[in-house]
């Protein structure tokens, strides 16, 4: 008996000091790591192993006579330390915010919950009825008695109680998914032992009881992909050829979605149907793919280039039948006169012969844009010669690290696009609208005739394609050829044969 009280005793002197320096150095270790397990391991030392150490000392060491409720009391403070140290515990071991760290399990919210309540409760029933011999068997039998009056008070409360358990072993959905309920749509942001809470686009939070969602349809958005299709529909006059609906829709659809982040083209693409024959009008249905926090904002964007592109093609969006009985047909505007008085209020068509100009302005379209089009894109060939009548734009050029920078904003009376001055050449620019654009573009067969008739201008245009070929040089840090040369095209040869084109047409008309 002696030599097992030595032991003992050894073990107790030797193995807590170390243990408590075990435990300190892990402390430290997991302080910056893992809180969550540091926090269980100051635990662990600060409480439940002094209240182990104690109760050993008392059981195996200590022969005190009526140490009956001395044991009692230490065991009790035991099982306090234990309780102690299983909130911990489960913090470290479980998480419930759908982002589980190193060595943690992701748990829902009422599992987690549930699983410390019983941990407590367990220690809490050896307390009472092992330590101190407490008879619970009343409890027990009240509980039981009473149970049938409480169910009928708490039947709502019960009711969603279970239907949460339901939810946890069936799991439809987890913290962080997107589901759809009752016409409600959100992310899952907590889930407890009463209710499912969502978090809306608009940011507002929803709670819905467990009892009402496991009841209904649920919709799962972003199982197993974070993805949803959206659809726009828009209704285009019965005289516009389908196909060319089709056509400008599924550009406007392929830009927007390909460009924001979050669209989603592999492996499916924007589809754009003609989906049904109204009574005015034909209706087309764009369907696309996208993250769901970015469906609302890239449909946002498609329906409002749709006008502007409208006004490209020449196409018609109706008013409803009894609306256009209602209005006036507004007088179709003279665009011939139009782009003849722009035309020559600009210094660039100041000495091109009078007859050369009309002609031009005969030639001319208007397009549209809208906010963030694009309307030259760097490396693609550009459509004509954009003379700005409204609005201003922007000028990007990727420079050496393959990033765009700005090369020049224009406005009112500034022209671009003058790539088309140079056949098979290509923008070495990207343009896109920075305030709602309006523009007269003149084709490259407008342009051409032009640079014919009118040396002066051809010269002008030389001199401006070569300012601006040296601001796009300096966007790309790329240093001016031996011979002056100030073209951003690809090889020497086509720089000079840029040169020669304008050159030849000065020296014809000399």
């Amino acid at each position: 008996m002696e030599n097992t009280s030595l032991i003992w005793g050894l073990s107790l002197a030797l193995g807590i000091p170390i243990l408590m320096l075990l435990l300190s150095l892990g402390m430290e270790y997991y302080e910056t790591r893992n809180r969550a397990i540091a926090s269980l391991l100051r635990t662990l030392r600060n409480y439940f192993l002094p209240a182990l150490a104690l109760l050993l000392v008392m059981q195996q060491l200590l022969t005190l006579e009526d140490a009956a409720a001395s044991q009692r009391i230490i065991e009790t403070l035991f099982c306090i330390a234990a309780i102690l140290t299983v909130i911990p515990f489960v913090h470290a071991f479980f998480s419930t915010d759908g982002k589980p760290g190193p060595l943690q399990i992701s748990v829902p919210r009422l599992l987690f919950q549930l699983i410390r309540g019983l941990a407590i409760a367990a220690i809490a029933f050896y307390a009472l009825s092992g330590v101190w011999g407490i008879d619970l068997s009343g409890i027990v039998t009240a509980v039981g008695v009473g149970s049938l009056a409480l169910g009928l008070a708490l039947q709502d409360t019960i009711s969603n109680l279970v239907s949460g358990f339901l939810l946890i072993f069936a799991s439809p959905f987890k913290i962080g998914d997107w589901i759809e309920f009752g016409g409600t749509r959100g992310m899952v942001v907590d889930m407890n032992w009463r209710a499912v809470t969502l978090q809306t686009f608009f940011g507002n939070y929803v709670v819905i009881p467990n009892g009402t969602l496991a009841g209904g349809s649920i919709t799962n958005i972003t199982g197993p992909k974070p993805y949803d299709w959206n659809c726009i529909s828009v209704d285009f006059s019965r005289e516009d050829m389908p196909n060319d609906v089709i056509r400008m829709l599924d550009e406007i659809a392929l830009e927007v979605v390909s460009n924001r982040h979050g669209g989603y083209l592999d492996p499916s693409p924007p589809i754009v149907v003609l989906s049904s024959f109204e009574p005015h009008a034909n209706r087309y249905d764009i369907w696309f793919l996208a993250g769901v926090w970015y469906g609302w904002g890239i449909k946002s964007e498609i329906q409002a280039r749709i006008p502007y592109a409208a006004k490209r093609y020449g196409l018609t969006i109706p008013l409803p039948t009894e609306v256009r009985v209602q209005q006036q047909e507004p007088e179709a505007p003279n665009v011939y006169q139009e782009n003849l008085a722009f035309m020559r209020s600009l210094p660039y068509f100041a000495a091109v012969a009078p007859e050369a100009v009309e002609n031009a302005a005969k030639g001319g379209r208007w397009e549209y844009y809208g906010v963030q089009e694009p309307v030259v894109k760097e490396g693609q060939p550009d459509k004509g010669l954009y003379l700005i009548v409204e609005g201003s734009v922007t000028l990007t050029a990727r420079d050496r690290d393959g990033k765009d920078q700005e090369v020049a904003s224009l406005s009112k009376g500034d022209l671009f696009g003058e790539m088309v001055l140079f056949p098979g050449q290509v923008s070495p620019v990207s343009i896109q609208v920075a305030e709602d654009l309006k523009a007269i573009v003149l084709n490259g067969d407008v342009t051409t005739r032009l640079l014919e008739q009118s040396p002066r201008f051809a010269l002008e245009m030389n001199q401006f394609v070569e300012k601006r070929q040296k601001a796009i040089r300096l966007v790309r840090g790329q240093q001016e050829t031996a011979d002056g040369d100030l073209s951003v095209a690809a090889t020497a040869k086509e720089q000079s044969r840029l040169r020669q084109i304008v050159s030849s047409t000065l020296n014809s008309n000399q």
